[in-house]
């Protein structure tokens, strides 16, 4: 089996809710392009401006609960 390492909780949900996002842009921007329908691409590109920002804060978040 291969090595576990213990991370910190709030990190590891952090990482896996990032990759739920991407999986998720992933699948309107698929759907969009299968069906030729647009209306779901400004969600899109909200999702898309929002996700960075969420990082920052659960990063700083993270930080600021170590010291």
């Amino acid at each position: 089996m291969g090595h576990r390492r213990k991370t910190n909780s709030s990190i590891a949900n952090s990482i896996a809710l990032n990759g739920l996002v991407v999986v998720g842009m992933g699948a309107i921007a698929t759907h969009a392009a299968h069906t030729g329908l647009g209306s779901f691409l400004p969600t899109l590109v909200a999702i898309a401006l929002v996700g960075p920002i969420s990082t920052g804060m659960i990063a700083r978040y993270i930080e600021e609960r170590q010291r």
